[in-house]
C-alpha cells in the first residue's frame, strides 16, 4: 500500500467542496447546519496562510512580493471566519437532541476535515524542541517552506476561496428576515449582513492571492511537488525476498533510499566522539557506495539500448549513456575514498548503524536488479550474468521505474557523502583519526603503534570526500533530469531538491586542514540554487550565513532587515525628486524599524516558518513559540 501524500487529502477535500457548493433546491433546508462547517473550513484555510506568512503585518506592509499577498489574504480569511461565526446564532438548548446534518453540511465538514488532516501531514515534518521552538524533523521540512510549495499552496487557497465566496453569498440571500422567520422553529437566528460580508471577504482573499506579485504564478511542477509531499514518518522496512520482481525491486530500492535519507537526517553525527563514528563504518559506506553506483551504471548501460527500441520513451540513448558516465565518475570517486581509509583508523574499528543497514538493503536490491540471480550478493561465489535488457525494461513504464530506482539510490548516497564529510571533520577536530606510525616519515619519532593523522593526510581525506560528494551530486542531478523528462516516480524528488535553497558553504574548522581551509562539499544540496526571494542576499544575511547559522528563522529575519535597508536607501534616493514623501510611507518605515529593532526584547512578534498543527474545535495542539533573532 502506497504511503499517503498531501495530494491525497487535497484531492479528496476538493471533491467534497465541489459537491457542497453545487447549487440545489435543498439550500434553504440546509442553511441552519451549513454555516458552522463553513466557518470551520474558512478557518482552516486561514491557518494555511498563517503557516505561509514569514513576516508580520508590519514587516509585510513594505513588501511587494507574494508575502504581502499572503498576509493580506490571511487577514481577509480571518475576517470572513469572524463574520461567519457571527452570522448564525444557535439558540437551541445544549441538551436538546439535534437533527442529523444535511448532506451539504456533511460535505462541507468533510472538506474541512480533509484540509485539516493535510495540514497535520505538513506539520509532521516539524517538531518542538525542549525550549518550545519548531525544528526540522525530516529532509522534506525545507521543501514544505520552499517558494514553489508556497506558490502552489497559495494558489490552492485562492481557488478554494473563489469557490466559497459565491456560495456564501447565496447563503446570505437565503438568510432574509422572512426566511429566518420561517426557520424560527429551529431556534437559529441569521444575520444576512454578516454572511454577505463573509462572501465579500472570501472574494477579496482570492483576489489578493491570484496575482502573487513578485513570485509568479504557480506552475504545474509546483503543484505536483505540493501533492507529492509525504508524511515525515519513513516507510517501514521491506525485508528482502528472493522472489521479488523487477517492479518490486524498484519499489524496494525507493523504500531503502528513503529510509537511508531518514536515518541520516534523524541521527546526524555532529559530535566527534559519537560511538557511531568509526573508520571501519566510513570505509564500509564508501565501498558500498562504490558498488551501488557501479550497479546503477550497469543498469543505465542496459537501458541505453532499450531507449532506441521502445516507443514512448522520451529520452535518447545519448542522454542515458551520458548519465551512465556520471555514475561511473561517482563510482571512481567513492573507490578513492575507500582506498584512502586504509591509511586511517579510530579507537574502534566498526559499529553497526541504522544507516549501514539501509545502505546494505539498497546495495543488495540494486545488485539483484542488474544481475540475473535472486540470491545475489557482492561475494564472488554469487556472480551471475547480466539481466537481459528486455527483461529489465519490457516497456516505457518499467524503463522509467528503473531510472527512478537508480535516481533514488544516487540521491541517498549523495546525502550520505555530505553527512560523512561533516562527521569525518568532527572526528578530525576531536583528534580521533589515527594512522600507523610506520607509515609516517622518519622525522615522526613517536614511540607508539599509532599517531595522530598529520595535516597532509587529513587534507587528502578531505579532498577525496569532496570528490565523492561532488560526483554523487552530479550523478543525482543527471538522473533527476532523466526522471523529470520521463515523468518517472522519482520526479517529485528531483523537484524537491530544486525547490530548496542550499545553505551557504561553511568554512572548515581546525582539524582537517589547519593551513588550507576549504568549504564543505556541495553533496546532498539541491540541483539548482533557488531562493525564497528573487533579490540576492544582502550584507546582513551574508554576514549571518558566514557565521555558519542555518536557522531559517534567523535567516529570514536577516533577509527582512536587508529588504528594509534596500527600501530605505531607495526612499533616500528619491529625496531630491520627491522631498515630501507620503506620510503613510514614513509611518510604515518607522513601524518597520521599530519592529526589527525593538527596545524591549519581548515586544517584537514572533516569526515562524511553519506552526505546529492546530485545528478549530480542539483537534490538535496550540501554536508553538518561535525563536527571535
Amino acid at each position: 500500500m502506497a504511503a499517503a501524500v498531501f495530494g491525497d487529502f487535497l484531492r479528496a477535500g476538493r471533491l467534497y467542496l465541489e459537491a457542497a457548493v453545487e447549487p440545489g433546491d435543498s439550500e434553504v433546508a440546509c442553511l441552519p447546519d451549513a454555516v458552522p462547517p463553513l466557518h470551520r473550513l474558512v478557518t482552516v484555510l486561514s491557518l494555511y496562510l498563517e503557516d505561509l506568512a514569514r513576516y508580520g503585518e508590519i514587516e509585510a506592509a513594505g513588501r511587494t512580493d507574494m508575502q504581502r499577498a499572503v498576509v493580506d489574504a490571511g487577514a481577509a480569511l480571518r475576517t470572513a471566519a469572524g463574520c461567519l461565526d457571527r452570522g448564525a446564532v444557535d439558540l437551541r438548548p445544549a441538551g436538546r437532541v439535534r437533527q442529523p446534518a444535511s448532506s451539504r453540511a456533511r460535505l462541507l465538514a468533510g472538506a474541512a476535515a480533509e484540509l485539516a488532516v493535510g495540514r497535520d501531514l505538513l506539520h509532521t515534518h516539524f517538531v518542538l524542541d525542549p525550549a518550545g521552538f519548531a525544528q526540522e524533523r525530516s529532509e522534506w521540512a525545507p521543501v514544505v517552506t520552499s517558494l514553489p510549495v508556497a506558490r502552489a499552496l497559495a494558489a490552492e487557497c485562492a481557488a478554494w476561496s473563489a469557490r466559497l465566496g459565491p456560495f456564501t453569498a447565496r447563503l446570505a440571500d437565503l438568510a432574509t428576515p422572512y426566511m429566518s422567520g420561517a426557520l424560527a422553529g429551529q431556534l437559529v437566528v441569521f444575520y444576512p449582513g454578516e454572511l454577505a460580508s463573509a462572501g465579500q471577504w472570501l472574494r477579496a482573499a482570492s483576489a489578493a492571492l491570484r496575482p502573487a506579485p513578485g513570485a509568479g504564478p504557480a506552475r504545474a511542477e509546483d503543484t505536483g511537488l505540493l501533492h507529492a509531499i509525504p508524511a515525515a514518518l519513513p516507510p517501514p522496512r521491506q525485508p528482502l525476498d528472493p522472489a521479488e520482481s523487477v517492479a518490486e525491486l524498484c519499489a524496494g530500492i525507493a523504500i531503502s533510499a528513503s529510509r537511508l535519507r531518514a536515518a541520516i537526517h534523524r541521527h546526524p553525527d555532529t559530535d566527534g566522539w559519537s560511538p557511531r563514528l568509526t573508520s571501519g563504518g566510513w570505509q564500509w559506506t564508501a565501498r558500498s557506495a562504490a558498488i551501488t553506483s557501479h550497479l546503477g551504471e550497469l543498469a543505465l548501460r542496459s537501458l541505453a539500448g532499450r531507449a532506441a527500441q521502445l516507443t514512448g520513451v522520451t529520452v535518447t540513448r545519448t542522454q542515458v549513456e551520458s548519465t551512465a558516465e556520471a555514475l561511473a565518475g561517482m563510482r571512481t570517486a567513492w573507490q578513492q575514498v575507500g582506498v584512502i581509509w586504509n591509511l586511517f583508523i579510530t579507537e574502534r574499528r566498526l559499529r553497526p548503524t541504522l544507516a549501514a543497514s539501509e545502505a546494505s538493503d539498497l546495495l543488495l536490491r540494486m545488485g539483484r536488479l542488474v544481475w540475473d540471480n535472486p540470491q545475489w550478493t557482492p561475494a564472488r561465489a554469487d556472480r551471475a550474468p547480466r539481466r537481459d535488457p528486455a527483461a529489465l525494461a519490457p516497456g516505457p513504464a518499467a524503463f522509467a521505474a528503473v531510472v527512478s530506482a537508480t535516481h533514488q539510490a544516487a540521491d541517498a548516497l549523495a546525502r550520505a557523502a555530505a553527512a560523512d564529510t561533516a562527521a569525518v571533520q568532527a572526528a578530525a577536530r576531536a583528534g580521533r583519526l589515527q594512522v600507523p606510525t610506520r607509515s609516517l616519515s622518519a622525522r615522526y619519532d613517536i614511540p607508539r603503534a599509532f599517531a595522530p593523522a598529520p595535516p597532509p593526510r587529513l587534507r587528502d581525506l578531505r579532498d577525496a570526500y569532496h570528490g565523492a560528494a561532488e560526483a554523487s551530486t552530479h550523478a543525482a542531478h543527471e538522473l533527476g533530469e532523466l526522471a523529470i523528462t520521463l515523468d518517472a516516480p522519482s520526479k517529485a524528488l528531483a523537484l524537491a531538491r530544486a525547490a530548496v535553497p542550499g545553505p551557504a558553504r561553511r568554512r572548515s574548522g581546525p582539524g582537517i586542514d589547519v593551513r588550507s581551509r576549504r568549504d564543505l562539499p556541495r553533496a546532498g544540496l539541491p540541483f539548482t540554487e533557488t531562493r525564497a526571494s528573487t533579490v540576492p542576499p544582502g550584507p546582513v544575511e551574508q554576514a549571518v550565513r558566514q557565521h555558519g547559522i542555518s536557522d531559517p528563522v534567523v535567516l529570514r529575519r536577516a533577509a527582512a532587515i536587508d529588504d528594509a535597508a534596500r527600501d530605505l536607501i531607495a526612499l533616500a534616493g528619491q529625496a531630491d525628486t520627491a522631498p515630501e514623501p507620503g506620510a503613510h510611507q514614513n509611518r510604515a518605515a518607522v513601524l518597520l524599524a521599530a519592529h526589527s529593532f525593538p527596545h524591549d526584547p519581548a515586544a517584537g512578534p514572533s516569526v515562524n516558518p511553519i506552526r505546529p498543527a492546530s485545528r478549530p474545535g480542539g483537534l490538535s495542539p496550540g501554536r508553538s513559540r518561535t525563536r527571535e533573532s
